[in-house]
């Protein structure tokens, strides 16, 4: 059993789940969608099985962000909002995500970075983490933010920014029966 490779990423992740975000208003609705906002409202241009809804627009596109999708269901609503910047050429990609997460920072504070493997196509995760809202204080619909680099097996690539809200886990499918129970 290989524990020592996994720790330092089990460090990583567990310092990320301290950060505490003071969430702007300009993120609280990211690219102008709300935390549980109905798919009805949105501009998509079709459904899949697992929840999630290409967007044909949203309405505050990000100039670095050509496509955009979302995951919601009927009872919940909008539960987490992706950006895209696809691109054929990996340095690209590279300047995209150093923008995006400058532009993010400025407003969520420095992200924990969760380095990826050596597949030179993972380059790894930055991650924005929010703590709730302290009693008394108004609620925070954002739960967390990543960015990250996507390749897919054909070689194309994304920058891909991605907003969770609090609402996430009600629209994760429902697991099947635990058989070891």
């Amino acid at each position: 059993m290989q524990r020592i490779a996994s720790e330092p990423y089990l460090a990583a992740l567990a310092l990320s789940l301290t950060v505490t975000l003071a969430i702007p208003a300009e993120l609280d609705h990211p690219f102008g969608i709300q935390m549980g906002q109905s798919v009805k409202s949105l501009d998509h241009a079709r459904g899949a099985a697992d929840n999630s809804y290409d967007l044909r627009s949203v309405p505050r596109p990000h100039p670095l962000l050509s496509r955009y999708a979302v995951v919601a269901t009927e009872q919940a609503g909008v539960c987490k909002i992706t950006g895209y910047a696809p691109m054929a050429a990996a340095e690209k990609v590279d300047r995209a995500l150093e923008v995006l997460r400058l532009h993010v920072s400025e407003l969520l504070g420095e992200p924990r970075f969760l380095p990826g493997n050596r597949d030179p196509a993972n380059t790894g995760i930055w991650l924005w983490v929010a703590t709730p809202a302290p009693p008394g204080a108004p609620r925070r619909t954002l739960a967390e933010a990543s960015l990250y680099r996507y390749q897919n097996p054909d070689g194309r690539r994304a920058a891909m920014l991605q907003f969770e809200f609090e609402n996430r886990l009600s629209c994760e499918p429902k697991l099947p029966p635990n058989p070891f129970r």
